[in-house]
């Protein structure tokens, strides 16, 4: 069993869940900023950071993520957190 029985040792046990649980959702809350950081910084205002060039918006999939082109280069990024917000609904 996972806790033991000792004097405290339930106390003890429910205290140590707690704090592994909010260590994993700490460690899961920091990579969710991570993904969102870079997916900010890849989108970069709808630029290309590749050759200047303007994103446009080509498809949405089955999740709610955007797929952008870049008008000049055509390289293709997909977005699913909120970075493309200043965009207007197409």
């Amino acid at each position: 069993m996972f806790c033991r029985r000792q004097k405290g040792g339930l106390i003890m046990c429910i205290i140590n869940i707690l704090l592994i649980g909010l260590v994993l959702l700490a460690l899961l809350a920091f990579g969710m900023n991570i993904a969102r950081n870079n997916e900010k910084k890849e989108y970069n205002d709808g630029i290309c950071p590749k050759c200047g060039g303007k994103f446009e918006l080509f498809d949405y999939d089955s999740q709610g993520g955007r797929g952008y082109r870049c008008s000049k280069c055509g390289r293709i990024i997909w977005v699913s957190y909120n970075v493309d917000k200043s965009r207007k609904e197409e």
